[in-house]
């Protein structure tokens, strides 16, 4: 596959219907009670887990994206959309950055982030994004999940080292979220996943 082409694996659509959802219901007051105290928004989606294809972790890759990307952390901010994996996978996500389909609706930025394992560089970048945005202190996670791996115990170290940065949880904004969801289109979304996952292994 060309990398032109890999670009265009996400189909922009369905992403901006998508990403547009979680900053409608974030701006929304009918949400405020939800999103009150919430900085910002992280998915950390650690190595991938077969035995558990139903984690919200999952669901809202394939809900935004329609592919998981494992090794990847998703962070939603007042003003960007994050993405933070490794360059054989990055390249997949250049095109919703290269066309933003964000920024004349909600003024949000996309930037795509690369890294590896043991080396935090650009991991201390999304620390910089999350003290920018709003408040800077509060990132709402999925508390119910335990992801695995070394970019989960690279994350978790480097943010246990930062000061005034705190998790709260995130999986009640999450499911509402996804409640939006029609969970036929889900089952079939996970199954165009399953066939293609070995790209993003």
């Amino acid at each position: 596959m060309s990398q032109g082409k890999k670009g265009d694996l996400i189909d922009i659509k369905t992403f901006t219907k998508n990403a547009s959802k979680v900053y409608d219901h974030w701006r929304s007051e009918e949400n405020t009670d939800l999103w009150e105290n919430v900085d910002a928004l992280l998915l950390l989606y650690g190595n991938q887990n077969i035995e558990n294809v139903y984690a919200k972790s999952s669901s809202l890759h394939l809900w935004l994206l329609g592919y998981e990307f494992p090794k990847t952390i998703i962070l939603f901010t007042e003003k960007k959309l994050i993405f933070y994996t490794s360059e054989k996978k990055v390249v997949y996500l250049q095109n919703i950055e290269a066309k933003n389909p964000l920024k004349d609706s909600y003024d949000v930025d996309i930037e795509l982030v690369t890294g590896k394992a043991g080396d935090n560089e650009n991991l201390i970048k999304l620390i910089d994004e999350i003290k920018a945005s709003k408040e800077g202190k509060n990132v709402a996670h999925l508390e119910k999940e335990n992801p695995e791996g070394s970019l989960v115990k690279d994350w978790t170290t480097l943010l246990g080292e930062t000061e005034g940065v705190e998790l709260v949880p995130g999986t009640l904004i999450i499911g509402s979220i996804l409640s939006v969801k029609d969970n036929t289109e889900i089952k079939f979304s996970k199954t165009a996943a399953s066939i293609s996952s070995s790209v993003m292994k």
